[in-house]
């Protein structure tokens, strides 16, 4: 801008002023301008997926002098540039199957497929060719052991004699709980119940009763009595003493009487008046004769004169209710320990694994079965009933053990800008790594937005 003004500074009409002197423009930016030369976009870097395109920059004045670098404008040096392909191919998995087995070592399966950028099944190694290993199609599973039958000890025979059955609880256990036995195998169920044959049972026999000994007073008839066992005739302690059938009674017969029309027994006479007066008196029972099974016990009986208190000849109360002078007693039944054998351990390996063994008090005599509890036995005597089974330790279980993932360095960025991709290598140092804890192979990068290139002027000079 110019105006014209006088010697006091003045603004004037510019008409008083040369116009040959008057200057609104002067040369400036003398030095040679520069910039940058580019070649041509280099091919994408990548075949798929995304990658970069490149070119070479140099910076040059207008003469084309070559410069150096750092005399050019570096945000105007754009030599990359994103480029996307289609995308790469990539293995594809279905969900892994329920385990082979419901019990013990199995396995679990899928199926692993290569598919290309239109989802299409091509072969495993075209993925293959891009660094990756192929995913495991199967794996070990293992749900623990199976269900088995346990059995416990056999009771005892249902007879106490001769031909019964005996029976045992058998239970089907998983995982070391007690479940429902249609858990376990039915083909393979022990047997819970059993025939048993024990000593042959024992009984009386009886013969006829003789005629009666006198044909008139008090006479005796007797009988044999055996013990049979089966068909063979054994010692008496063998059947139940309490019930052995008597082996002789007392018969009677019309009284005998002499020619003074005197009653007679035995050759003495006697008056009725006597017999009239005769009562039978007894003194108390002593002592069972034994300490336990059966036994007698014992009290004086005497035929007595009521009137006169003479002891009389037991004819004298033959016509009164007999009064006995001996019964068979028991204090206890004779019992002892009895055992039977040991039950099968559980298991065929292991420690602090026990086995059983049923353990009874039984009557010596097997008629008095019904009257035998423990508290009949020495509990001093309590043979033992449980001990540790004498077994090998059970081999450790083989856990699986997987490998661990190793990474690789990440490849450059495949965009300076505006977000691109860079790809490592990992592999498993073993082969049987957790597919689930793998790293990411690719991952995104230089995510920020690319700026425009747009010239700025500082104010003229």
């Amino acid at each position: 801008h110019a105006s014209c003004h006088d010697a006091s500074s003045k603004d004037v009409n510019p008409a008083l002023c040369p116009r040959n002197e008057l200057s609104t423009r002067q040369q400036c930016n003398t030095q040679p301008c520069r910039q940058w030369i580019f070649g041509q976009w280099s091919g994408c870097s990548v075949t798929c997926g995304n990658g970069v395109e490149s070119r070479t920059a140099q910076c040059i004045d207008n003469s084309g002098k070559v410069l150096p670098d750092d005399m050019c404008d570096a945000q105007q040096k754009i030599i990359q540039k994103p480029c996307e392909r289609l995308a790469c191919p990539q293995y594809k998995y279905t969900e892994w199957s329920s385990c082979s087995v419901t019990c013990n070592d199995g396995w679990k399966r899928r199926r692993v497929s290569c598919v290309d950028h239109r989802n299409q099944d091509v072969s495993l190694s075209i993925c293959k060719k891009f660094g990756e290993p192929i995913p495991p199609s199967h794996q070990p599973c293992n749900l623990g052991s199976c269900p088995f039958w346990r059995t416990k000890t056999w009771g005892p025979c249902s007879n106490s004699c001769g031909s019964g059955y005996k029976q045992r609880i058998v239970e089907c256990v998983y995982r070391e709980q007690v479940v429902d036995a249609s858990i376990c195998s039915e083909a393979d169920k022990p047997k819970d119940r059993e025939d048993c044959h024990l000593a042959e049972c024992t009984y009386w026999l009886t013969s006829n009763w003789t005629p009666c000994s006198v044909t008139c007073g008090d006479g005796l008839q007797s009988r044999n009595v055996s013990c049979v066992k089966g068909n063979k005739v054994v010692e008496f302690y063998e059947c139940d003493l309490k019930t052995r059938p008597k082996s002789d009674k007392q018969c009677i017969r019309d009284q005998c009487i002499d020619n003074n029309n005197n009653l007679q027994f035995k050759g003495s006479d006697y008056s009725s008046e006597q017999i009239s007066r005769a009562q039978w008196v007894f003194g108390p029972w002593s002592d069972c004769s034994k300490s336990c099974g059966n036994g007698t016990q014992r009290r004086i009986v005497i035929c007595r004169d009521t009137v006169n208190g003479n002891n009389l000849e037991t004819v004298y109360c033959r016509n009164l209710e007999s009064v006995p002078s001996e019964r068979n007693c028991m204090l206890k039944p004779c019992a002892s320990w009895k055992i039977r054998n040991w039950a099968p351990c559980s298991v065929t390996c292991g420690v602090d694994i026990y086995q059983e063994r049923v353990v009874t008090c039984e009557a010596i005599d097997p008629s008095q079965a019904h009257l035998v509890n423990e508290n009949t036995c020495d509990p001093t005597q309590y043979p033992v009933s449980r001990r540790k089974c004498d077994l090998k330790p059970c081999p450790s279980i083989k856990l699986i053990t997987y490998g661990t993932w190793l990474t690789g360095d990440w490849t450059p960025c495949s965009a300076p800008c505006g977000g691109g991709w860079r790809r490592r290598n990992v592999t498993c140092n073993t082969g049987r790594c957790k597919e689930a804890e793998k790293p990411n192979v690719f991952d995104r990068c230089n995510k920020n937005a690319c700026k425009t290139g747009v010239w700025q002027y500082s104010p003229w000079t």
